[in-house]
């Protein structure tokens, strides 16, 4: 059967003709160098022009980019090298290099050499680090050097392909270049012969450790050369035209070709069987690239370029019983994961000793482990091959697209028709699914999956269980198999699975319809995150997303357990070595550890077991007793939270949440700054000058979120009619408008005589005011609009509170208005000495400071009533002063 590799198109750009095309190693960057002279990068992931740059009128023939210099190496027509830096767009070097059209252009890959390629029969060798010094020059084809190649295995072989119908192999000795002057070299190591018109292009690659050429000509044919025999091994004769471009994939075992029949050819190079044929419609292709860090493929096109992904980039790996299997090409290696160091820091790269197990019959994509492990198996080219862990044996194979396991070790095939079910490697039944099948799944049940829904069977009988709408990709189930993740494209599902309700059912011969029994699933929560890879250890859900995150769901809310650098996929986890076990694209283990404690305490969480919850937390590491905290709230038991957290600003905000006042006040008072708010509270050498808490604090530089806390506190404390630690939380912030608040609803007036003598040393006169006004010390409240500069205030506080204070206070605002140029109404102020009320006014001022009604408890509510209303001044007007004074002090002694 045909390779299963999916192709998906990354990149689909027009343009004009496309003669060479370079994958950038680290950026996502497509270089096109076109035949009007232009050079363009494109970013592949997001389909953006990132640059252009117009180096000629003429084409350019081949551009590549040197990474490590920042640069794009250029040549074409004008028969000189261009080398830009891809940054500043600034040309760094314009060198004269052959006398006809320069065809190609290698980069090596450690030293600092170019090799060149020309119309003029020869070949160059340069050294961009020694001011682009031409080394050598190779002189043996007898026409066009069409392009020239380093071995990636022999750091000092490359290889050369020419019209002349051969392909040579070359040799240096950095030993004899001279920067001063130029070598010739005349012979080549070799040179293969059998093409029947000139060679366009060729590739090195290497098969089961041997090296191998790949040599593509216009005779429309593409030969295998073997690079040790130098024999012609397999002639591959499928394209209508001159084949422009080959290329050996590194990672994959193909062969690409490209012809002037505008095809793109992919052969299997381990038997050169043709796979498959891709047209894009894009005319004649001149070039093909590789990524040297992905699967990532550009191809160059008479009308543009493309970018193209070869296969899945998810590692063919799985963990069982402590060994990690790898597929690399046709190759099973297998390697302990408890050899590698125990001091391995989390996230790191384990070095691991991976051993072959032997080889597979075919390119496997997808490597599954039987659940006891005992067995594992290998799927691709449409087969699959169960063997067994030890030794690799074959146990059982069969024609299949898709494999998978069950919870008891029953397995399932599908082949693009039926479903066969097979127990102790025998068939057990098959069936038609009657839908479009996209994929099958294991676990507890079948599952059965088409674009819009997924159908759930029991693996016994082929009994329907439950239908569920959605188009989803991948299927978890539980250890315990009462839950299971369903994964789409853009979330995840956590449902709870009732395998009772399904046996009920069954028993009591209850008619289904196409939707199974709806009783069977329910849904637990929703994940809204694109979910890479995921594996249950007990009853936690613990997966990689396509943000890089390392989570753990098990109830509540999901809890970020690590952030990763890359894109990760699980292998699965240990309880020898309380780890799990992640693998990157590149084979790369690297590992976190997870203790067995805490995901049984997750367990105990889902149980709502808080007892259990509260003593095995003691158990576990400060830093996941607060995650425990995280979720224990999400579910709703705050009190508990407050008692697992060892976040003293956690547990502060979670106590005030609960009212838990006297909690939050302990907190507070463990804070760093304790010392500093004590002693801001009291007077130093018991003088009568108070300290502001305010004041203190600024000097200190307290940070802002300390006294937020100090006040939401209070301010909480008082909601609740606690008294007391509203009253400690105010003062320790010094907040004057609370407290002057406070001790006015409690009363208090020796607090509120402190509070506002502190309020009137900091200068927050209008609380001082305040205090002193409802104190009843009148002469603090003149005092303090004297200070504000408010003589006019002041006077008309004192003709209603304080008579005696006019003369006094009415001369100091007349030498103000005359300060401020206002003397003529200066002048209009009345001689207060000569109203025969002010001295009416100096009576009652009397009576009232005898009466000591300011220091004195009003007990009489009504007769204050009525003292409020007494208008003592209209009633001397109306009457005699005698009776009017008389019964104002009788209406005081009535109040006290």
């Amino acid at each position: 059967m045909p390779l299963q590799l999916p192709i998906r198109k990354r990149l689909f750009v027009r343009s004009d003709r496309v003669k060479f095309v370079d994958i950038h190693p680290v950026e996502p960057w497509v270089l096109s160098a076109l035949y009007c002279g232009h050079v363009t990068i494109h970013n592949h992931t997001n389909q953006t022009l990132v640059k252009r740059i117009e180096m000629s009128t003429s084409p350019i023939r081949c551009a590549k980019f040197i990474a490590r210099k920042q640069w794009i190496v250029a040549c074409g027509d004008e028969l000189r090298l261009w080398v830009y830096n891809y940054n500043s767009l600034d040309k760094v070097y314009d060198i004269e290099a052959h006398s006809d059209y320069i065809r190609y252009i290698d980069i090596h890959s450690t030293f600092s050499y170019v090799l060149t390629s020309s119309d003029d029969m020869t070949v160059c060798l340069w050294d961009y680090n020694n001011n682009w010094c031409k080394l050598a020059t190779f002189e043996s084809h007898m026409h066009y050097v069409m392009m020239v190649r380093w071995n990636p295995k022999e750091s000092l072989i490359f290889g050369t392909c020419s019209l002349d119908r051969t392909i040579k192999i070359w040799g240096i000795n950095p030993d004899k270049f001279s920067s001063s002057s130029s070598i010739s070299i005349n012979t080549a190591n070799f040179t293969l012969s059998g093409h029947e018109r000139g060679v366009n292009a060729f590739s090195f690659f290497f098969k089961m450790g041997s090296p191998y050429i790949v040599s593509a000509s216009d005779d429309q044919s593409v030969r295998i050369w073997d690079y040790q025999t130098k024999q012609c091994l397999q002639v591959l004769c499928e394209h209508n035209a001159g084949v422009t471009c080959v290329l050996a994939h590194s990672n994959i075992p193909l062969i690409l070709t490209g012809s002037e029949d505008s095809k793109l050819n992919i052969w299997h190079s381990a038997i050169y069987r043709l796979e498959r044929t891709v047209t894009y419609e894009l005319g004649r292709i001149w070039c093909l690239s590789q990524s040297p860090s992905d699967n990532y493929m550009a191809i160059a096109c008479d009308e543009g370029t493309i970018a193209i992904e070869l296969g899945d980039e998810t590692p063919i790996a799985s963990l069982s019983k402590g060994r990690v299997y790898i597929a690399k090409n046709f190759d099973i290696l297998s390697g302990n994961i408890r050899n590698g160091s125990n001091e391995q820091l989390c996230g790191q790269n384990i070095q691991i000793s991976f051993k072959s197990l032997g080889s597979c019959e075919f390119l496997p994509q997808l490597l599954t482990h039987h659940p006891s492990g005992r067995f594992f198996t290998v799927i691709g080219d449409g087969e699959y091959i169960i063997y067994t862990a030890q030794g690799m044996k074959n146990k059982a194979f069969g024609k299949s697209n898709q494999f998978v396991w069950s919870s008891t070790g029953d397995y399932a095939t599908y082949d693009g028709t039926h479903i066969t079910i097979y127990r102790e490697f025998e068939e057990l039944y098959k069936f038609k699914a009657g839908f479009q099948v996209i994929k099958i799944f294991g676990g507890h049940l079948l599952g059965v999956a088409s674009s819009d829904f997924i159908v759930f069977f029991d693996w016994n009988e082929h009994i329907l269980v439950r239908r569920i709408q959605g188009n989803f990709n991948n299927v978890f189930w539980s250890d315990s198999n009462t839950r299971v993740a369903l994964v789409s494209n853009t979330s995840c599902y956590i449902l709870k699975y009732d395998h009772n309700s399904f046996l009920v059912s069954v028993a009591a011969n209850t008619p289904q319809d196409d939707e199974g029994v709806p009783s069977t699933f329910e849904l637990d929560t929703e994940i809204t995150e694109r979910i890479v890879s995921g594996v249950w250890v007990c009853d936690t859900f613990i997966y990689t997303t396509v943000g890089l995150r390392l989570y753990l769901y098990t109830t509540g809310v999901p809890d970020p357990h690590a952030y990763l650098d890359r894109k990760l996929y699980i292998l699965g986890y240990s309880i020898e070595t309380s780890k799990i076990y992640l693998i990157d694209r590149d084979g790369n283990v690297l590992s976190y550890n997870l203790t067995e404690t805490y995901l049984k305490l997750n367990t105990a969480m889902l149980e709502n077991n808080w007892g259990l919850v509260l003593d095995m937390v003691a158990e576990i590491p400060t830093h996941l007793r607060e995650r425990i905290s995280v979720i224990v709230e999400a579910m709703g038991n705050i009190q508990l939270a407050v008692a697992i957290t060892v976040n003293a600003s956690r547990k502060f905000e979670l106590a005030l949440s609960t009212g838990d006042v006297e909690l939050c006040l302990e907190q507070l008072n463990g804070d760093s700054y304790e010392t500093f708010y004590k002693g801001a509270l009291k007077s130093p050498d018991n003088s009568s000058e108070v300290n502001s808490p305010r004041k203190s604090a600024s000097k200190m530089q307290i940070e802002p979120i300390n006294i937020e806390r100090w006040k939401r506190l209070g301010d909480k404390a008082l909601q609740l009619g606690n008294i007391s630690i509203a009253t400690t939380c105010y003062n320790t912030i010094g907040d004057i408008q609370s407290l002057v608040l406070l001790y006015i609803i409690s009363g208090n007036r020796e607090e509120l005589a402190k509070v506002s003598q502190m309020a009137l040393q900091n200068g927050e006169l209008n609380y001082a005011f305040h205090g002193f006004y409802l104190l009843g010390d009148l002469d603090k409240c003149i005092e303090i609009l004297l200070k504000q500069n408010s003589e006019s205030a002041a006077v008309i506080f004192a003709a209603t509170y304080k008579p005696s204070k006019l003369p006094t206070l009415i001369d100091s605002w007349k030498a103000q208005l005359i300060r401020d140029g206002m003397g003529n109404v200066a002048d209009a102020i009345v001689d207060i000495d000569k109203m025969d009320e002010y001295k009416y006014a100096l009576e009652v001022e009397k009576v009232v400071d005898e009466s000591c009604i300011y220091n004195r408890t009003v007990t009489n509510a009504e007769a204050l009533g009525e003292l409020l209303k007494f208008d003592t001044l209209s009633l001397y007007v109306k009457d005699d002063s005698k009776s009017s004074l008389d019964e104002f002090k009788d209406l005081l002694n009535k109040c006290i």
